[in-house]
């Protein structure tokens, strides 16, 4: 029997970036084709392959000791009424202890008032709430609950869809959470470590004012694609060169490509999970935990 088969192409593969923000009926999408070395941007969801992971900018739970209230439960009073979770609370301290969140910090103030940069006046780096907002203050979460029941596990019992939501909290499944802000402050933090002169005052500014103006977002864009070091062992090239112009008319549109780089780098073992990031799994399976990079030595 002749068993040499002729070899088929691999299946093409793809990530998913998806901003929630602006809800169900207006939601923005952006996908990575994986071309083994490369990863190359895309509006449109590819006609054909497989979609190995998405990465939503939404949380995909709720604080347990809330959930413990809906259930009729009294658990021990919480700081901050029960609104910020696990997840939440470690992510503010892991991001002010960041070295660029120090360089911002000590730089900008260092500096004679006559000769900071105008623009830099007032701006702060990293603000902990309002820039990791308290889950239970966000009223895009139920609708956001909605879609993900609606995609995982349309048919079946609810402990199925339960199912379901456990594995996309854990960053386990097909779906996981992602904060397009915070990945890419730990991508910024990653190269500032490995390469600290391709970050000063102006990358940083650019970092956080990057909604406001497609020119920041471009120079991001440039920094992301070039400085590489950000992805770890398995550095791939991005395309195109030249940003899309959907990325630099519209914030919502980066979000979604900063989301599905995260659903690339959870995929290729470069995030910090829950269990690194010391959260207990009865809150996790509940509350759900953000993705971010984990920072090399």
């Amino acid at each position: 029997m002749n068993t040499n088969r002729p070899k088929t192409a691999l299946e093409p593969r793809y990530y998913e970036g998806i901003d929630f923000a602006n809800g169900v009926d207006r939601i923005g999408r952006c996908f990575l084709l994986d071309g083994e070395d490369s990863l190359t941007v895309a509006v449109d969801k590819p006609s054909q392959g497989v979609c190995v992971k998405a990465a939503i900018d939404c949380p995909l739970g709720t604080t347990i000791g809330f959930a413990k209230l809906l259930g009729g439960e009294l658990p021990p009073e919480h700081t901050g009424g029960f609104k910020s979770r696990t997840t939440e609370q470690w992510l503010r301290d892991q991001v002010a202890a960041y070295q660029t969140t120090i360089l911002w910090k000590n730089k900008n103030n260092r500096k004679k008032k006559t000769e900071r940069e105008p623009r830099y006046k007032g701006v702060a780096y990293f603000n902990p709430t309002g820039h990791v907002q308290p889950t239970v203050e966000m009223c895009i979460v139920p609708e956001c609950l909605w879609w993900l029941g609606r995609r995982l596990a349309p048919e079946g019992e609810p402990k199925d869809r339960l199912n379901a939501f456990i594995a996309a909290r854990k960053g386990d499944g097909p779906v996981v959470e992602a904060h397009p802000r915070m990945f890419l402050y730990s991508l910024v933090e990653r190269v500032y470590r490995t390469c600290p002169t391709e970050v000063n005052l102006e990358m940083l500014f650019a970092v956080v004012q990057y909604k406001n103006e497609p020119g920041l977002r471009k120079s991001l864009y440039g920094l992301i694609r070039e400085q590489s070091t950000w992805m770890g062992k398995h550095r791939r090239n991005i395309q195109p060169v030249e940003m899309p112009d959907c990325l630099a008319n519209s914030d919502h549109m980066f979000d979604a490509f900063l989301c599905a780089l995260t659903a690339w780098a959870r995929q290729d073992g470069e995030c910090i999970d829950w269990q690194a990031a010391r959260i207990p799994s009865a809150s996790v399976e509940v509350e759900g935990h953000i993705l971010v990079l984990r920072q090399l030595p």
